[in-house]
């Protein structure tokens, strides 16, 4: 007799848009609510754990947290419920190949909470039915990880703290100086490591800076150059890294 997983029953907060997506994927498969989030998901996790990390999948709408929660409890919503039955073993595949920024994690406070399961939902659905709204409209709907990632950094060049800027400008100094040679002395050395981590590994999250990284994907993501935009994030060459310094050591009027 065949042992079923048994079901686990979660929840995640979806735009009505993706709503109208997953009812046009239910009609076209002719399956239930259930069975067919059940199967965009499985379908999803299989190719995101077949694809290198930096070249899996995500909604734009992760790495910008749309739609925002409510900054005040009376304030409306401009999400949905869905109710998700599913394994535990596929939630948390789903869960394992989803983007997650730095500085966040799956139990956090407010900005600083993962949305993985969110992310695995929204791509899913958006690869199988397209959709948009007004926020979402003309942007760039799928990126690719290390797209994403890098589409937040820049937000975080663009609205870091004094110490924060001076710190990475530092660094950027010193990478310059020292040309890819491994540096010398403890407070060089201890200087690139925070920046690296203020980089790539840790980050202060608010409203204000997802707004930024909101701009940036409207100046970026829209338009005829939005594919060549988002091969420019993903791979984070020469052109990357000028927009990135450029960002960092804007005047106040450019920020």
């Amino acid at each position: 007799m065949a042992v079923h997983p048994k079901t686990t029953e979660t929840n995640v907060r979806l735009p009505p848009c993706a709503f109208d997506a997953l009812t046009a994927v239910m009609a076209r498969h002719g399956t239930s609510w259930d069975a067919t989030v059940r199967q965009l998901l499985a379908e999803h996790a299989e190719r995101q754990e077949h694809a290198d990390p930096g070249d899996r999948l995500t909604h734009v709408s992760t790495v910008l947290r749309y739609p925002p929660p409510p900054r005040w409890r009376k304030d409306p919503r401009l999400d949905r419920p869905l109710r998700l039955r599913a394994s535990a073993d596929l939630l948390e595949r789903a869960r394992a190949v989803s983007l997650i920024l730095p500085g966040q994690c799956q139990r956090a406070y407010r900005d600083y909470q993962s949305r993985a399961l969110t992310d695995a939902v929204m791509t899913a659905i958006a690869v199988a039915e397209p959709f948009t709204d007004d926020f979402l409209d003309g942007l760039l709907p799928l990126l690719h990880h290390r797209a994403a990632r890098n589409l937040w950094r820049l937000a975080t060049a663009g609205l870091c703290t004094g110490p924060e800027r001076a710190l990475l400008e530092a660094a950027v100094a010193v990478r310059e100086t020292t040309a890819g040679t491994p540096a010398g002395d403890s407070h060089t050395k201890h200087l690139l490591a925070v920046a690296t981590a203020l980089e790539k590994n840790v980050a202060w999250h608010s409203p204000a800076r997802f707004q930024v990284a909101a701009n940036l994907a409207r100046e970026l993501l829209t338009g005829p150059q939005a594919e060549a935009n988002a091969r420019l994030l993903q791979e984070e060459g020469e052109d990357w890294h000028e927009l990135y310094l450029d960002i960092l050591y804007a005047n106040g009027d450019r920020h």
